[in-house]
């Protein structure tokens, strides 16, 4: 059985979880993790993804800015800058007054509306006023690591967000649309979000069997005033309510990781198809064509 270990015990390649190991070192570890399974479709793709120098975006620094605030208020917080009314960047001296803030390590963010302290100090305070949260949040670890080679002998990692006492792994998402079931279920499947959640537990599950988790909650909170906030979950607990989505992600995982495991194998990385494939347009617009209704 595998135990929580702190972040000074953390070695390249080992097995195990880990508590506070910098976001930075958790990175730059080797190991395959679940961004890299959604750049493998083709597996032609996974080289590229892994060479690209990425700048966070104003939207993932506001991100990890509200997971900060809520699952580690401890850590010293970023220097924020705010942004005088009306600068565009476009002239000389606003550039320069931009880049001498980004050089010192500080983030640059409005005082209202998108990507500003008021968006920011919104969305923290309407989840920690939700009571479930609330709740979940009261007893915990925060960004907890997690090591394992159980499949094709590749090293798999994990970072979780949030490991409550119970049954569960819990992951906070902002969004720009609404939190409704309607729209988070779409993204559960065009954002992969049902496949992460496939990952975290199965990586989980492999290093503690003794303590198995088989429900993830998802914490939606919207980008714009109210910041509505929403839960949601999949679930293995209760089979006769189980509708087969963790299922689904499983398989698609183990399909990406297969791929990845054969290409560094060989080291070909296939695309799409190598031969002429046959192709016809879309049932829904075959039906649109023939008059059918949709």
């Amino acid at each position: 059985m595998t135990t929580l270990k702190p972040s000074d015990l953390w070695e390249e390649g080992v097995e195990g979880l880990y508590l506070g190991l910098p976001a930075e070192k958790y990175h730059a570890a080797a190991g395959v993790n679940h961004s890299m399974l959604k750049n493998a479709e083709p597996v032609a793709r996974l080289p590229v993804y892994l060479k690209e120098k990425r700048e966070p975006t104003t939207a993932m620094i506001m991100g990890t800015l509200v997971h900060q605030s809520i699952l580690e208020p401890e850590k010293p917080f970023p220097q924020i800058v705010v942004k005088p009314e009306g600068m565009q960047f476009r002239s000389a001296a606003d550039k320069a007054w931009r880049d001498e803030h980004l050089k010192a390590g500080r983030i640059i963010l409005n005082e209202k509306g998108k990507d500003s302290i008021e968006q920011l100090n919104g969305m923290v305070s309407s989840i920690k006023a939700h009571p479930f949260c609330n709740r979940i949040f009261q007893h915990g670890e925060s960004e907890v690591s997690g090591f394992t080679r159980q499949t094709h002998g590749l090293l798999r990692k994990i970072r979780i967000d949030w490991l409550p006492h119970g049954n569960a792994l819990v992951d906070i998402k902002t969004t720009a649309g609404e939190a409704d079931e309607s729209t988070v279920s779409k993204a559960l499947y065009d954002m992969r979000y049902y496949t992460q959640a496939a990952w975290y537990l199965d990586c989980w599950n492999d290093l503690m069997p003794e303590e198995p988790r088989k429900s993830f909650i998802f914490i939606f909170v919207e980008k714009t005033a109210p910041y509505l906030v929403a839960l949601y979950y999949l679930s293995e607990d209760k089979p006769e309510l189980d509708d087969g989505t963790l299922q689904l992600g499983r398989i698609r995982n183990a399909q990406n990781l297969a791929a990845i495991a054969e290409a560094r194998k060989t080291g070909i990385y296939p695309g799409f198809c190598e031969s002429p494939q046959r192709i016809s347009i879309p049932k829904y617009a075959r039906l649109k064509e023939q008059g059918g209704n949709l």
